[in-house]
């Protein structure tokens, strides 16, 4: 009997997870090399460092949008991340997903799960096949989405690499 595979994973941690720093400065961070080689894996352009600095210096508590980004040349390869600020948070956990092709995805899989086992809040961990979360959460037609919470419109912002 063959093993379904898994394609697609869903991390769900602090955003702090997604760095790692090298000094005690303000800007004395760089990509977790983890995540950082699974995206680039994907032939991704995600740019962690920005990402952290939208979340913590751009984005107010009760805001936060939906960032994907789509490899144009194998459309399974996929990296999106929920950055949402929850009103009561003060972990800073965000929701990242992660959709591989077949070839990468047992290499892109190790590399998630070195993140998450190292990542200073584990809060959930997930692998499939198909992932109805990933699904819904790429849904178009469902945006602008007014959060529960106070009512703010996220956003899903898509870019294509590649």
């Amino acid at each position: 009997m063959k093993i379904i595979e898994t394609h697609q994973f869903h991390l769900t941690v602090s955003m702090s997870d997604l760095v790692r720093w090298r000094g005690n400065g303000d800007d004395d961070f760089e990509a977790n090399t983890e995540i950082q080689s699974a995206i680039e894996f994907l032939g991704l352009d995600v740019d962690i460092n920005h990402l952290y600095k939208k979340y913590f210096y751009q984005t107010e508590i009760g805001q936060g949008d939906v960032y994907a980004f789509l490899n144009r040349n194998e459309p399974k390869n996929l990296f999106a991340i929920d950055m949402y600020r929850d009103l009561t948070d003060q972990l800073d956990i965000v929701s990242i997903f992660v959709s591989a092709s077949p070839k990468l995805a047992p290499v892109v899989k190790a590399k998630l799960r070195n993140l998450f086992d190292s990542a200073s809040c584990q809060v959930a961990y997930e692998e499939a096949s198909s992932l109805p979360k990933l699904q819904q959460l790429l849904n178009n037609n469902k945006y602008p989405l007014a959060t529960e919470e106070n009512g703010y419109m996220q956003n899903l912002i898509v870019q294509q690499c590649g």
